[in-house]
């Protein structure tokens, strides 16, 4: 039996938003459209922040390779963009392509390796690549690295009891399960994110 988890990001789409963050509302061609987490301060373009935002409608619609291309073409306008590096990475892991999107990821931690919402969606894709020992690792730096970003740490635990689960430790798994939960300042959600699959 094999056991996943829905991928945080799902929740927390791309740059930090907490659970409870209120969307940020804008008009791409003619539409509102309400996203959480990225900031146009955060591009040096206007056109290569509208096409990730493009993007993340196209993958909210679940048109992937429409939203890979728009990303694509954000990085040729600022190749060096760990927003749309990050996005892009997280199209691709829900693509299928893990071992791209691990590659993306790497690309934004060599640019900032104090993104720390990048080792997450990195322990994601070790996950779907079951190779449960980074994730382990990873999640175990996150969780130390951010005892104060309790949404963080949550879901880092969640990766690490899916992690354990799936290398044969069940209590341990569980017991990373319930930090998770004790962390999580949306039980609802924290519980969401735990999806068991045969």
């Amino acid at each position: 039996m094999k056991y996943v988890v829905l991928a945080f990001s799902i929740v927390c789409f791309a740059g930090g938003c907490a659970l409870n963050e209120k969307p940020k509302t804008f008009i791409i061609n003619g539409k509102q459209i309400d996203f959480y987490g990225l900031d146009r301060k955060d591009f040096k373009s206007n056109l290569a922040f509208n096409f990730t935002e493009e993007a993340r409608l196209l993958f909210q619609n679940k048109q992937m390779e429409k939203a890979k291309s728009k990303l694509r073409e954000g990085l040729r306008l600022e190749p060096n963009n760990i927003y749309i590096l990050q996005t892009l990475a997280i199209v691709e892991t829900h693509s299928g392509e893990s071992q791209r999107a691990i590659e993306s990821l790497k690309k934004v931690l060599a640019i900032n390796p104090k993104f720390y919402d990048c080792y997450l969606n990195l322990s994601i894709c070790y996950l779907n690549l079951e190779k449960y020992a980074s994730t382990i690792i990873l999640c175990d730096f996150l969780i130390k690295a951010h005892k104060t970003d309790r949404d963080l740490a949550s879901a880092a635990y969640l990766n690490k009891s899916v992690a354990k689960l799936n290398t044969g430790k069940v209590l341990e798994s569980l017991e990373c399960a319930n930090k998770a939960l004790e962390l999580c300042e949306n039980k609802d959600g924290c519980a969401y994110a735990l999806d068991y699959r045969n």
